[in-house]
């Protein structure tokens, strides 16, 4: 199985970023600090899920971010995540 696109943001406000706390029933990673975002849904840009996820768990829409990194790794499921990381 391939990689699975993420679309993820560090939202800025001065020097401040802002962070998001994972539930601690979550498989991967619970009660850690994470960027804001989420899955790719098929047939979507990473550009358009960032959009989308900053409208759904923060309700703001971007403006003026970049692509800073590309992070793949592998979770302890097996699953491979691709995130694209964006700064605003």
């Amino acid at each position: 199985m391939g990689p699975v696109e993420y679309a993820c943001a560090l939202p800025l406000k001065g020097e401040r970023v802002l962070l998001g706390l994972r539930a601690s029933h979550r498989r991967n990673r619970p009660s850690c600090w994470d960027t804001i975002g989420g899955h790719v849904e098929p047939g979507e840009t990473v550009e358009a899920a960032l959009v989308r996820e900053l409208q759904e768990e923060l309700g703001i829409a971007p403006t003026g971010f970049r692509r800073f990194e590309t992070i793949e790794t592998t979770e302890a499921d097996g699953v491979t995540p691709r995130s694209g990381i964006y700064m605003q």
